[in-house]
């Protein structure tokens, strides 16, 4: 019995004990929890969508929506492995993923490509920076305030350059065919990076990168930055631009492009230009143009020496003689070879392309200047009135090498190069009248003019421990070299008596202006060094990024200039003024030449017009990046930049007298970027930055240069500080479906000593110098969308792309400065700016049809001079506004042939310059009359082009 009793007992308790240990275990399987988060690109953290990630030993697993985002629920409570796959990336298995009960934590994936992988299929899912998707995924993923175009826009387009290409973004316009304006501000606020690294200054005269040296084919995708970050340079207020040229193929191709052109104000009409060299074609002086071989480096020592003056003299080439010939029509001729191999696991891929271009344009400009306006007679008051009759051909040859090597997933190395050559030769022929002295006048100026531009980078990209860790590393090496050898310049003035016209040349006192031969080089180098690192920590449910870097930058410029002027001798009175009345070909023939009798060279160079300047600018900065309750992102950080400025030259004025300009200065520059997603097509972004302008080198050398285009003299001002701007940015964002984007967005800028082109009385004609004024406010709205105009029918196979912009700025004057100044925009600044794209594309039959549209509202060119009478003002100098229409189709055949038919400037509305007057009349009233200063058709072009891939 009691034995009985003990079995008994022994089977009550396994049973208690059983029951107890289902009960626990039952509990436990009870404790489950949550896991979320997104699945991202590594190398530019863009949404995947349709990566799977599963529960690694389970059945547990989901799908990645258009966000990227995923969530998986009633994951047991404790530790398991993950495991994310995506077609074309390598399969990431993160480790040791703590489950809590009744929580929910954020495990972000970050994906790396897998260019092996896509070497060995057929179809891939490889991402592709040049399509307008990813370009669409790109600025939504961003952290800061984007803005960009991708290759595959460009090539629906007849853009040719960079710079057609750009002003087809929000905010963004074009100034004389190549300089970018963002948000209404020019040149000299915006900065230009090329493949990650910084870009010289081709141009003599202003601060800017010229876009047209970039070939629209050789853009994998352009981007500009409009809000601060820490690790952008803070040398920019109106947008940071990145230019990434094409690299890496996906498959190895050769394509032949052709275009050809005709423009109706020029092609096959009369068309005049000089003797040249024999490599023009190529936009290289043969070494034609060159002083002569001995030409002393110092006229002091030949100055009034006869014999070495007649040998001189008769030493330059007579190169006057213009001819008259049909213009040809356009050409444009691109070859591009890429090659994508394979060496052991290493992906090796190459990517060249050589462009050629060579086209004519024709115009007739109507040329002014005004004085004060005659409020006496209601009247202009002309200083001159001229028609230029301008023939210009243009020559552009560029060539892109770039190699990359894939050693892994972990690390890349990219070398990339591109050359470019570009110049032109124009023939402008003048007639009209300098009505101050009131001479009817007709000239001639020749010119030729080449820009060298060159940019290497070398680079690398390296992850650790699945791309927690990142370092990137950079070396860069730009070269811009102009050259404007033997520009050309003869005057002539009618005598009343004869009605001939008479060549201006004086005796024993050159000006080069009215009958001379200038000579002008800049050589302008950057050295570049960068290296940017980033890790990420997990703490907890947030996952900060930890960003670092440095930036080192040598600019060094040397900029010479020669003045050659003609003189009549000392005894030339005594010789019959024949000679004066020539043609010009036949003025400079040798038996016209003497020193002391006919005509002889001089030279009235100055020590001011030639100058040296570098600047030494280092960087270094911090940021950290916080995402918070998968809604919230805080991007923000500091940058520390020292500048070095230096230029030596003299007083135009003063030429004994050097001029010394060091600007030294060590700036801190915070910035933030605030996003809110407020669903997972919506976002909110909130942007602060502190930037800064500095001065140029051509805005602080004292040169004095006569421009004969514009009638007009140009001076530095060694005298300017830099500009300090703040910057606040608010941008609404909506991404409906995929490849469609919405987007408001709101800008506001205080400019404190803006840099600004001002017009200055110096001389008869028009001068222009730069200055500061005392404070800007600048400020805006954006709208950008894109739309399919429906999902399914005949219109599913259109779409539109239409931004705008309405932007309204206001400069400062404080104490003495609002009595000789007034309430106006920023110089260059435009108040309203529109593109519109309608794009037609049927896949099925290799069909695309697109119209573009682009028109900019009207800007100041140069600030006028304001008086203590107000009808005595010189107004400011308006550019104003022309509609652009560009039309372009596109038609496959088969799997090689391409044919496209564009015309562009279409409605060919004219280039206007203009200024108007403000003033009351005799019956107290207020009244305006305005003038153009320039005014011309640039002419419409009208091309077929056909493309073979193979």
């Amino acid at each position: 019995m009691v034995q009985n009793t003990r079995t008994n007992l022994v089977r009550y308790q396994k049973v208690i004990i059983i029951m107890l240990f289902c009960l626990v275990s039952a509990r436990l399987l009870a404790q489950t929890g949550s896991l979320e988060g997104f699945v991202l690109d590594k190398s530019s953290n863009v949404a995947l969508i349709g990566a799977t990630v599963s529960v690694d030993g389970t059945s547990q697993a989901t799908i990645s929506d258009v966000d990227g985002r995923y969530r998986l629920t009633n994951v047991k409570a404790g530790f398991h492995f993950l495991k994310v796959t995506y077609m074309g990336y390598i399969d990431s298995k993160i480790e040791n993923v703590q489950i809590f009960a009744n929580k929910t934590i954020q495990i972000n994936a970050m994906l790396a490509e897998s260019e092996i992988a896509i070497e060995e299929v057929t179809v891939s899912t490889k991402r592709r920076a040049g399509s307008e998707a990813s370009m669409i995924s790109a600025i939504k993923a961003s952290q800061l305030v984007t803005s960009g175009i991708s290759s595959s826009q460009i090539q629906k387009s007849q853009d040719k350059d960079a710079s057609e290409v750009i002003r087809r973004v929000p905010g963004v316009t074009i100034n004389d065919d190549r300089f970018v304006i963002v948000r209404g501000l020019n040149q000299r606020y915006n900065n230009v990076w090329l493949n990650n690294s910084s870009t010289p200054s081709s141009e003599a005269d202003v601060r800017a990168f010229s876009f047209d040296v970039i070939p629209s084919g050789m853009i994998d995708n352009l981007t500009v930055y409009k809000s601060g970050a820490p690790e952008l340079p803070a040398d920019f207020s109106g947008g940071f631009i990145n230019i990434v040229t094409k690299n890496i193929p996906d498959t190895s191709f050769i394509a032949i492009d052709y275009l050809t052109g005709y423009r109706g104000s020029t092609t096959f009409k009369d068309f005049k230009s000089f003797q040249g060299g024999k490599l023009d074609w190529l936009a290289i002086d043969d070494g034609t143009r060159a002083l002569p071989t001995g030409f002393p480096s110092d006229w002091s020592n030949v100055e009034s020496n006869a014999a070495q003056m007649n040998s001189l003299t008769k030493k330059f080439q007579n190169t006057y003689a213009i001819s008259a010939n049909k213009a040809r029509p356009d050409q444009k001729i691109g070859i591009t070879l890429a090659k994508r191999m394979k060496l052991g696991k290493v992906i090796i891929g190459n990517m060249t392309v050589l462009n050629y271009s060579n086209s004519n344009k024709c115009y007739s400009n109507n040329n002014n200047a005004f004085a004060t306006y005659n409020t006496d007679y209601d009247t202009l008051t002309y200083k001159y009135k001229y028609v230029d009759r301008v023939y210009c051909n243009n020559i552009s040859w560029s060539i892109l090498h770039n190699w990359g090597f894939v050693f892994n997933d972990r690390n890349k190395i990219e070398f990339r190069n591109i050359f470019n050559q570009n110049g032109f030769t124009r023939t402008s022929v003048r007639e009209g009248q300098f009505l101050e002295n009131f001479r009817d006048e007709r000239s001639f100026q020749e010119r030729f003019m080449s820009r060298t531009t060159y940019s290497g980078q070398l680079g690398g990209e390296h992850s650790f421990r699945q791309g927690v860790t990142k370092l990137n590393w950079g070396l860069g090496y730009s070269l811009a070299n102009r050259d404007e050898p033997d520009r050309k310049v003869m005057v002539s003035s009618k005598d009343e008596n004869t009605g001939k016209y008479q060549f201006i040349i004086n005796q024993g006192n050159p000006q080069p202006n009215f009958a001379g031969r200038f000579y002008q080089k800049t050589i302008e180098t950057i050295l570049s060094s960068s290296i940017n690192f980033e890790h990420k920590f997990a703490l907890n449910m947030i996952v900060p990024t930890l960003k670092a870097g440095y930036f080192g930058e040598f600019k060094n410029r040397e900029f010479t200039a020669r003045n050659i002027g003609y003189i009549t001798g000392s005894q030339f009175s005594t010789y019959p003024d024949s000679i004066l009345y020539l043609p010009v070909d036949k003025i400079f023939n040798q038996e016209n030449l003497d020193y002391n009798s006919k005509i002889s060279i001089a030279e009235q160079t100055n020590k001011s017009d030639s100058y040296s300047a570098n600047n030494r600018l280092f960087a270094g900065y911090i940021a950290l990046n916080i995402p918070l309750f998968y809604k919230f992102n805080i991007y923000g950080g500091i940058r520390a930049e020292h500048n070095d400025l230096n230029l030596s030259s003299f007083k135009q004025d003063q030429p004994d007298v050097p001029v010394k300009v060091n600007n030294k200065k060590l700036n801190l520059f915070p910035s933030a970027n605030v996003s809110f997603n407020i669903t997972r097509k919506t976002l909110l972004r909130l942007a602060y930055g502190r930037s800064v302008n500095r001065p140029e080198f051509r805005e602080i050398a004292p040169y004095y240069f006569i421009d004969f285009e514009r009638n007009a003299s140009f001076r530095g001002n060694p005298s300017l500080k830099d500009a300090d701007i703040q910057n606040i940015d608010l941008r609404f964002e909506h991404y409906p479906a995929n490849g469609e984007t919405f987007s408001f967005a709101f800008f506001y800028k205080k400019f404190v000593n803006p840099i600004e082109a001002v017009i200055s009385n110096e001389g008869s004609g028009k001068s222009f110098t730069f200055a500061n004024a005392a404070g800007a406010v600048n400020y805006g709205v954006e709208l950008d969308i894109r739309k399919v105009l429906s999902n399914q029918g005949f219109l599913q196979n259109f779409s539109v792309v239409a931004n705008g912009s309405l932007i309204k700025s206001l400069v400062m004057f404080e104490g003495d400065e609002k009595l000789k100044s007034h309430n106006r925009p920023l110089q260059g600044q435009s108040p309203y700016i529109a593109n519109v794209g309608l794009f037609f594309n049927k896949a099925n039959t290799g069909l695309t049809i697109s119209a573009l549209y682009n028109v900019i509202g009207k800007r100041i060119y140069a600030v006028g001079i304001v008086n203590q009478n107000n009808d005595s003002d010189i107004p400011d100098e308006y550019e104003m506004p022309r509609n652009i229409i560009d039309f372009t189709i596109v038609k496959k055949i088969g799997r090689l042939v391409e044919i496209k038919l564009g015309i562009k400037d279409l409605l060919n509305q004219p280039v206007e310059y203009r200024q108007i007057f403000s003033f009351t009349n005799k019956n107290g009233a207020a009244q305006e009359r305005s003038g153009n200063t320039n005014y011309y058709h640039p002419g419409s072009v009208y091309s077929i082009g056909v493309s073979l891939k193979f």
